[in-house]
């Protein structure tokens, strides 16, 4: 929708930041969860403390996704 409605801004950046996941299976699902909501894309997805993603405006909070993930890896 926003690519399409003229009045809406597009303010594309790539945000950078470590979510501090233990195991593979909390970076796969933050990874794809990121990857799932509309305007943004994973770029890259490491344990060791790099996520890359797309956002098509800034200001994207990661926040809440991360802390599902921690959720689910047991933290």
């Amino acid at each position: 929708y926003r690519t399409l409605h003229p009045g809406m801004l597009i303010d594309p950046e790539v945000v950078e930041f470590d979510p501090q996941l233990k195991t593979d299976i909390g970076v796969t699902i933050l990874a794809n969860s990121i990857t799932l909501t509309p305007g943004t894309v994973t770029i890259e997805a490491r344990r060791k403390g790099e996520f890359k993603v797309h956002s098509l405006t800034k200001g994207a909070d990661m926040g809440p996704m991360v802390e599902k993930a921690k959720w689910i890896e047991g933290e």
